[in-house]
């Protein structure tokens, strides 16, 4: 009878710990799009990086960070572009794959916080040779930042915002990801 009872408090536990365990999973989900007019597509990050005692430099030259008083994150993602019925210049209208690094800029010291995208981040477009540089830069215009939290060596971030290249071509980028900032 004690056995019984035993064993039936050591099911209960384990199924509230996985549970636990999923929830706290759900919370930190790390899900990235790449939004175009009304499409919404999820995209993968394929890296990311994090610079100490950098800031952003300019978008238009090779090197796009230059030491500073902050800190700077690289995203890399990449998607496969669908076939949509759009303009010549819309970029996800090949059915090739996309490849776009996210340059954002933090504060030196990370705490929880709000930030605006405008002049603290721009996208860059890799590949598509044929096109200026001017329409491969895709500046923040619109749109928050967010520090999540900072959980030991990760850093949670939370991204919300629109981006504008030259010809007034513009995307957006929305989601959460986790960066390991050693």
């Amino acid at each position: 009878m004690m056995g019984a009872h035993r064993v039936r408090i050591t099911v209960v536990a384990a199924i509230a710990l996985l549970l636990l365990a999923g929830a706290c999973a759900s919370r930190y989900r790390t899900n990235l799009y790449l939004l175009r007019g009304e499409s919404r597509q999820k995209v993968d990050i394929e890296g990311t990086q994090y610079v100490m005692d950098a800031v952003l430099g300019s978008p238009y030259e090779e090197n796009r960070l230059v030491r500073g008083d902050g800190n700077c994150v690289i995203i890399a993602t990449g998607s496969r572009g669908e076939r949509l019925e759009t303009t010549v210049t819309d970029i996800v209208a090949w059915d090739r794959y996309v490849r776009f690094e996210i340059y954002l800029q933090l504060p030196r010291t990370l705490r929880a916080e709000v930030l605006p995208l405008r002049n603290n981040a721009f996208a860059y477009l890799l590949g598509y040779f044929d096109r200026p540089i001017e329409q491969k830069v895709y500046l923040g215009r619109e749109g928050t930042l967010t520090i999540d939290s900072l959980s030991g060596r990760n850093l949670f971030l939370t991204i919300a915002g629109r981006f504008e290249n030259s010809v007034a071509d513009t995307l957006g980028f929305e989601g959460r990801f986790k960066i390991k900032t050693d």
